[in-house]
C-alpha cells in the first residue's frame, strides 16, 4: 500500500492499521487513493475529538504533532508544543529513566506508564501514557495521554488517612 500523510513522504509505504479485503487491495488506483485519504481524515478527526491528549514524537524526542486536548492539558498552544521535546514537559523522569522507557517501547512495540508533566505555568499534573512505536511512520512514537491528577490526589489522601489511622491505633 502506498499513501500520503503528515510526516510520510509521498510514495513511501506506511501501515494504516486497517485490514484490507482482497477486493480493495486490487481496486483501481483512484478508488484505493480515495480510501487512503478517507482513512487519514478519520484518524485526524479521531485524534482531534479525543478527550485524551495525543502527540506524535520523533526519535529525537521532539513533538511532531499534538491535538487540542493535549494543548488544553499543558496550557501551551500547538505551535509552542511543536517547538518542545518530551524532556521539556516531563517533570519526573531522569534521562536514564527516559532511555529505559524508550528501550522498552522499542523492544515491545508499546508501553503504558505514569508520569508527572509540567504545564506552561509551571504547575504539575499526572498523566497515564500509552505509547506505541511505529517504524513504518519514520520511527515515530504515538502517545495518548490521560490526565490522572485527581486519581493520584485521591490515592495520596487515602494513604495519608490510612497512615494517620494506623498511628492512632
Amino acid at each position: 500500500l502506498q499513501g500520503i500523510g503528515q510526516g510520510v513522504a509521498k510514495g513511501e509505504p506506511f501501515k494504516l492499521g486497517v485490514d484490507f479485503s482482497p477486493d480493495l487491495a486490487e481496486a483501481p488506483g483512484e478508488q484505493l487513493h480515495a480510501f487512503v485519504i478517507l482513512a487519514l481524515r478519520c484518524f485526524g478527526l479521531g485524534k482531534e475529538t479525543a478527550m485524551d491528549g495525543f502527540c506524535r514524537v520523533g526519535q529525537d524526542g521532539r513533538l511532531l504533532e499534538v491535538n487540542q486536548a493535549y494543548c488544553r492539558m499543558t496550557g501551551y498552544s500547538e505551535n509552542e508544543l511543536l517547538n518542545l521535546g518530551i524532556s521539556d514537559l516531563d517533570a519526573s523522569e531522569t534521562p536514564e529513566e527516559m532511555a529505559a522507557n524508550i528501550q522498552k517501547v522499542l523492544a515491545q512495540g508499546n508501553h503504558r506508564f505514569e508520569r508527572k508533566h509540567r504545564r506552561k505555568n509551571g504547575s504539575g499534573f499526572y498523566v497515564e501514557i500509552s505509547i506505541q512505536h511505529q517504524p513504518e511512520m519514520g520511527g515515530s512514537f504515538f502517545c495518548f495521554l490521560r490526565d490522572i491528577t485527581e486519581r493520584i490526589r485521591s490515592e495520596n489522601k487515602l494513604k495519608k488517612s490510612e497512615t494517620k489511622y494506623r498511628t492512632i491505633m
